[in-house]
């Protein structure tokens, strides 16, 4: 069963997260194992009681949180992250993949660590619509 972590976002004035109550229900019923970093869905309205009710695992900031996931679902760029204390990018394992907001383009020295680091990333600034 693949682990999905959908996290929370630290940069400022950020109002938006990667997956709604209804997207994890969604999630969950297609068999995927989803664990919803505490206070992702704050700053959008979203509850964390409203994530555990959608079939989610809620959990604080945690290394093994992200090192244990097969997909990170996050809307800004990968950061430090105060949880953490440090960057995102250094706690995820080969074969993961992140699925958000990159800005490849200002972040080269990430990308050629998540490259480097056998990370997927899905840019969604750079798929077409």
């Amino acid at each position: 069963m693949s682990k999905i972590l959908v996290a929370r976002e630290h940069r400022e004035g950020e109002t938006r997260v990667a997956a709604t109550p209804e997207t994890v229900k969604r999630l969950v019923k297609e068999g995927f194992q989803v664990t919803v970093e505490g206070g992702a869905g704050e700053r959008a309205h979203f509850t964390d009681e409203a994530y555990s009710t959608a079939g989610a695992e809620v959990r604080p900031c945690a290394a093994d949180l992200w090192s244990g996931a097969d997909i990170v679902l996050k809307v800004s760029p990968l950061a430090d992250n105060p949880g953490l204390g440090k960057h995102e990018a250094d706690c995820l394992t080969k074969g993961c993949a992140v699925v958000g907001f990159m800005a490849p383009h200002k972040n080269a020295d990430m990308v050629k660590k998540l490259r480097d680091g056998g990370i997927t990333t899905l840019a969604m600034e750079l798929v077409p619509r």
